[in-house]
């Protein structure tokens, strides 16, 4: 029986032999793990921190589409005012194409008549 008992402690030394082994791998294992979350912590706190730059960036980007835009349709006001100028000037040329011409035949007429009562 010493034997067997002998055995049995040698075995039971080996089995803890064998799980300090493997208690040891899994500490070093969770300290490899722990690195890792932590850059990756490191990591997730700069993104974040990316992120919010771009989102200010975008805050700015949308006002000043805003901006432009609101400059668009000003624009447009003016384009339209001035296309309704343009149409004005032109019928006012018009007239005065037809004045014009009124007068030049009034001048042709006056010139006919006084050269009438000259001869």
């Amino acid at each position: 029986m010493a034997a067997s008992v002998e055995a049995r402690v040698a075995r039971l030394e080996g089995d803890v032999a064998v799980l300090r082994a493997h208690a040891d791998e899994s500490i070093s294992t969770s300290r490899v793990i722990l690195d890792v979350l932590t850059r990756l912590d490191s990591k997730v706190d700069t993104l974040g921190s990316r992120m919010d730059k771009l989102d200010a960036r975008m805050d700015n980007l949308d006002a000043r589409m805003d901006g432009f835009d609101e400059r668009m349709d000003g624009l447009e006001s003016r384009m339209t005012t001035t296309e309704r100028v343009i149409g004005n000037m032109e019928r006012s040329l018009k007239r005065v194409e037809g004045d014009v011409a009124e007068l030049k035949a009034g001048h042709i007429e006056l010139r006919n008549l006084v050269a009438g009562a000259v001869k």
